[in-house]
């Protein structure tokens, strides 16, 4: 974006399509379920320690 600072219509234009792609993203992971990816919360170690306090 930056070599389009000075062609605002062309900047606009870049900021749009770069804030699609990233309400992309972010709409894809709001619908994934990324918890079953996600084993640090659930450590036996984790667990263990916490027990023995």
């Amino acid at each position: 974006m930056a070599k389009n600072r000075h062609n605002l219509k062309q900047y606009i234009s870049d900021v749009k399509q770069e804030m699609a792609q990233q309400e992309e993203i972010l709409s894809g992971d709001l619908h994934s379920h990324p918890a079953h990816l996600d084993h640090s919360w659930d450590s036996e170690a984790i667990r263990e320690a916490v027990n023995k306090q």
